[in-house]
């Protein structure tokens, strides 16, 4: 997280899911291994869906748990991906088996002179 002291709000919130390397000691099979995957994949859509509601509180529970999985199936296996959607940006930085990384920032909007 990054905050502004001197403003004393979230500049950045980010969340990095780090998969868990399967041991030599456990000889698990591809199955569990599968569905030990699709658990954590499912608890980091609703961590990001957490942080989507946060930051955008008028979004229903399932409007930001589709807009999460939405996040996640663009951006995946793309080391960045971005979107922008009104005040607030969206990244996401898939490392593959290293890992998923997900920030949230609110963007500062400015009057044009013209």
């Amino acid at each position: 997280m990054a905050l502004d002291k001197n403003q004393r709000t979230i500049r950045s919130l980010q969340l990095t899911y780090i998969p868990a390397e399967p041991t030599e000691e456990k000889t698990e099979k591809a199955e569990t291994l599968a569905k030990t995957e699709k658990i954590n994949r499912a608890t980091l859509t609703n961590y990001i869906a957490a942080f989507i509601n946060l930051f955008e509180p008028t979004l229903t529970a399932e409007k930001s748990q589709q807009k999460a999985t939405e996040l996640l199936a663009k951006g995946k296996g793309a080391p960045f991906y971005q979107q922008t959607e009104g005040t607030l940006r969206f990244v996401i930085a898939d490392h593959n088996e290293k890992g998923i990384t997900f920030a949230i920032e609110p963007i500062k909007l400015s009057l044009s002179d013209k």
